[in-house]
């Protein structure tokens, strides 16, 4: 119906540097770069797990173009819980390869509604979760 929503778009994540954002979200989670534009002003990043179309937008508060009290509340969401979480379909091999990769992330735990559940952090400190969801058809 075209009076509804139909779909996420994305999310922002605040991060103190992009480039080692990028890294991360790249390099240790093996997240797709979506874009990585510099338009002279600064620049816009945005990742995503290979099978998501909704990217999550690396912003930094830093060299963002906003007023000065939107970037001071921008910074102080660097390294809190994010609210955002993803699917694994086996979440001890995914919790084994970000542990190797020296990714921080809790043993997944089986939750009192019956999933199992691991919370991760990115080089800021970002808080994710990541829950097992055996059905997921990729």
């Amino acid at each position: 119906m075209p009076d509804e929503i139909n779909m996420l778009g994305g999310a922002i994540v605040m991060v103190s540097n992009q480039q080692r954002a990028l890294e991360f979200y790249s390099e240790k989670l093996g997240f797709e770069i979506k874009e990585n534009i510099e338009d002279g002003k600064g620049k816009w990043i945005e990742v995503r797990p290979k099978n998501s179309g909704a990217p999550i937008s690396l912003v930094d508060p830093n060299i963002a173009e906003m007023p000065t009290e939107k970037r001071k509340q921008a910074l102080q969401k660097i390294g809190t819980p994010t609210g955002i979480w993803f699917y694994a379909k086996n979440i001890n091999l995914v919790y084994q390869t970000l542990k190797s990769r020296g990714v921080e992330i809790t043993v997944p735990e089986k939750q009192p509604w019956g999933v199992f559940m691991s919370r991760f952090y990115d080089q800021d400190k970002n808080e994710y979760s990541l829950l097992e969801n055996p059905e997921l058809i990729f």
